[in-house]
């Protein structure tokens, strides 16, 4: 895993945000950064693009100034896929804000032919907007740079047949 920075980990909040370079937080981070985490202006947030960027910016009047040059933190040469069967109740949510926290590359969905829970249709895709937030509120929260890709659901026989091949 690579080392995070030192401004990194002083910074009063870290935000996703489209882009590095002009920062705006969108209504729902305006309100966490500055609501819930009560930043003050003067204090220093940094922001990501979830692919490797990121800067220091200042708040100001419910906006982020920023104050450094855009940095770029380098993707891990040998990329980790984590997959996983859909467990009951809460617990995929729990798995992707983990696999996030340690900065896995790619965390996809597997239908087993066991499973007791399957995901089909919009029931798939509402659950999978979910774990895409959580990926995104779980890197914000260990001040990440890379955002993991949130894939499926797959069968698990064409995952195995693709990683033995």
């Amino acid at each position: 895993m690579t080392r995070v920075p030192d401004a990194l980990r002083r910074a009063a909040a870290h935000v996703l945000v489209g882009d590095v370079e002009t920062p705006e937080l969108d209504e729902r981070s305006e309100h966490h950064v500055f609501r819930v985490l009560r930043v003050r202006d003067g204090e220093t947030v940094t922001v990501t693009d979830g692919a490797g960027a990121w800067r220091a910016c200042r708040a100001a009047g419910r906006r982020l100034e920023p104050v450094v040059p855009v940095e770029r933190v380098a993707r891990r040469a040998d990329p980790v896929t984590i997959a996983f069967a859909v467990p009951k109740a809460d617990r995929p949510e729990w798995i992707v804000q983990k696999l996030t926290e340690l900065g896995v590359d790619r965390i996809v969905v597997l239908h087993a032919a066991r499973s007791v829970v399957t995901w089909t249709g919009d029931r798939a895709d509402r659950h999978l907007d979910r774990l895409r937030r959580v990926a995104a509120e779980a890197l914000q929260q260990s001040r990440g740079a890379w955002l993991p890709v949130v894939a499926g659901p797959v069968d698990a026989g064409e995952v195995l047949r693709t990683a033995a091949a």
